[in-house]
C-alpha cells in the first residue's frame, strides 16, 4: 500500500515537472519578443547618439576651417599692406565734356589731347579693373539712332586709347541712353536763329571715361 503511494507521488511530482516545463516554453517566445525589441531600442538609440556625434564633428570642422580661411585672409592683406604701404585703390573718372560737336562723329583736338593723358595715367599706375567708356549722343532723332550714334562714339574713344598703348581687353564700352543735355523750351529752328540765343544751341556730347586704378599716396 505504501509502495502504491510513493509511486503515485512520483507520477504527480513528474506531470507537474513536465507541466512546468511546458508553461516554461509557452513563456519563451514572449520573453524573446521583448528582449529583441529592447534590443532595437537600444540600437536606434547608438545610432542616433553616433549622427548626433558625427553631426557636431562637422560643424566644429566647418566652424575651424572658416576661422582657418579668415586667418589667412587677415595675414595676407596684412602682408599686402607691409609690402604697399603708399597705394590705395581709387577710382578715376574723367568727362570729356565736348569731345563731338552737334552731328560730329571724330574725335576733336581737346578730345584727343584729353584722352592721351588718360592713356599715360593708365599705364604708369597697376590697373584693378576695367577702364569703362559710356557714350552719349544730345542729337535730335529716335532712341535708336541716338543709341546707335553713342556707341559709335564710345567705339573711337576705346581705340584712340588703344592706339595710345592701353590693353584693348581692359577697355569696355557702354551706348547710354541718357541725354547730357536737351534742348530748352522755346528752342527751336526758327527761334534760335531769329535771336542767336547761344542757349538754345547744341553743345556736344560727352562721353564719361572712368578707370580704376592703384593710386600711390605720396606726401
Amino acid at each position: 500500500m505504501n509502495f502504491v503511494r510513493v509511486g503515485l507521488g512520483l507520477r504527480l511530482l513528474s506531470l507537474a515537472a513536465s507541466l512546468g516545463a511546458v508553461a516554461a516554453h509557452a513563456a519563451d517566445p514572449a520573453d524573446a519578443d521583448a528582449r529583441k525589441a529592447q534590443a532595437e531600442r537600444e540600437a536606434r538609440a547608438a545610432i542616433s547618439r553616433a549622427e548626433a556625434a558625427k553631426g557636431s564633428e562637422k560643424q566644429d570642422s566647418a566652424r575651424r576651417a572658416a576661422e582657418v580661411a579668415a586667418r589667412q585672409k587677415a595675414e595676407a592683406a596684412a602682408r599686402a599692406n607691409a609690402a604697399h604701404p603708399d597705394e590705395t585703390p581709387r577710382e578715376i573718372t574723367l568727362t570729356l565734356d565736348t569731345p563731338f560737336a552737334a552731328d560730329a562723329n571724330q574725335l576733336s583736338d581737346d578730345a584727343r589731347q584729353a584722352l592721351m593723358q588718360l592713356a599715360k595715367l593708365a599705364q604708369s599706375r597697376r590697373q584693378v579693373g576695367p577702364i569703362r567708356i559710356e557714350g552719349h549722343a544730345n542729337e535730335p532723332g529716335t532712341d535708336e539712332y541716338r543709341m546707335s550714334v553713342a556707341g559709335h562714339r564710345a567705339d573711337l574713344v576705346h581705340d584712340f586709347l588703344a592706339m595710345q598703348g592701353v590693353a584693348a581687353e581692359q577697355i569696355e564700352t557702354i551706348a547710354s541712353p541718357v541725354r547730357t543735355w536737351t534742348q530748352p523750351a522755346g528752342c527751336d529752328a526758327e527761334t534760335s536763329r531769329a535771336a542767336a540765343d547761344t542757349q538754345c544751341d547744341n553743345p556736344g556730347s560727352s562721353v564719361v571715361t572712368v578707370i580704376h586704378l592703384l593710386e600711390f599716396n605720396t606726401p
